[in-house]
């Protein structure tokens, strides 16, 4: 038995991304993935932390679109867009968000200052 699109209602979300309560997508493990992603933005942090040591960082999820992370120092502010995809993706690793580094994203994140920089890894 299939079930309409109408059919299916939205839970309660985790980061911002829709639990289905109906139908076989209901078996996608969200959670899983909300666990995951939140383990590519405690890395992001990380490493901007230490980029931006006098700045207070902060994150913000606009799901299904991007990922926003911010450093600000009451007179300063830089931003990081990350498309949610990339973070989401499995294989975007915690040892490959080390691309942070090698692409120098801190210091294009100051050129771009509160436009923001929108990050894609290089593959």
């Amino acid at each position: 038995m299939t079930e309409s699109p109408d059919e299916i209602e939205p839970a309660p979300t985790v980061l911002g991304l829709t639990k289905l309560t109906k139908g076989e997508t209901a078996m996608v493990d969200l959670a899983d993935g909300a666990s995951w992603i939140n383990r590519n933005v405690e890395v992001v942090t990380n490493y901007l932390t230490k980029e931006f040591e006098t700045f207070a960082i902060t994150y913000h999820a606009d799901s299904p679109r991007t990922h926003t992370f911010t450093a600000n120092n009451g007179k300063k502010i830089f931003k990081l867009i990350i498309g949610w995809p990339t973070l989401a993706d499995r294989t975007f690793t915690p040892e490959t968000i080390t691309r942070l580094l090698t692409e120098d994203v801190a210091q294009e994140m100051r050129l771009h200052g509160e436009n923001g920089y929108h990050w894609t890894p290089s593959t």
